[in-house]
């Protein structure tokens, strides 16, 4: 199965749902607001396609597609249900979860795609800018929850130390996925060494 028949089949699938919800064909309304929702879900689909795209014409053989295909869609999903089961209000510490379970993932991804795309370079380079842009993206998105906030009233943005935690948050959780993915090739790098010299 092609690993863009998932990612569309997944994205597609809660776009149809929000939808749904948003012209209120189901009896159920998230904490905040379906348009935020929609807009995180249509940009990270956006940014998927576009790598996909890139990799295409780079002739970049992606053998970790399948998982990545499931794994950047599941983070959209794991928001939206916090959203729809009302879990940010719920659970107090939901929010800070996600900002950091979430980043963690996606940076994974990124540094996957810089590693694909830019073979020739340093580990250090793919892990700087894997960090920088995920930062960079969490920064987008509290700006989003700011305009989501000033044009519907969502209250979504919350005070400055909910945004403070939010943005810390993003940051941590991609330098420790940076860092164990580090570990976890310095570990396999030598394994592997080992697995010659026994040869």
């Amino acid at each position: 199965m092609k690993a863009s028949l998932i990612w569309r089949t997944l994205f597609g699938a809660l776009l149809l749902f929000e939808i749904c919800v948003g012209l209120k064909l189901f009896p159920i309304q998230p904490t905040f607001t379906v348009i935020g929702l929609i807009i995180t879900l249509v940009a990270v689909w956006i940014a998927v396609e576009y790598t996909e795209k890139l990799m295409r014409r780079s002739s970049v053989h992606d053998h970790h597609s399948i998982t990545m295909a499931i794994l950047i869609p599941l983070t959209v999903y794991i928001d939206a249900i916090g959203d729809f089961c009302h879990l940010y209000t719920i659970l107090p510490n939901y929010d800070a979860y996600l900002h950091f379970f979430i980043p963690s993932v996606v940076t994974i991804w990124i540094w996957h795609v810089l590693r694909a795309l830019y073979p020739t370079l340093s580990n250090r380079f793919y892990s700087f800018m894997a960090v920088a842009i995920m930062l960079a993206a969490g920064a987008l998105y509290e700006i989003e929850e700011y305009l989501e906030d000033v044009y519907t009233g969502s209250h979504r943005f919350g005070d400055a130390m909910d945004t403070g935690n939010d943005l810390t948050m993003d940051l941590l959780g991609p330098i420790i996925a940076i860092i164990c993915l580090n570990i976890f090739l310095k570990i396999r790098k030598q394994y592997n060494n080992n697995r010659q010299q026994k040869k």
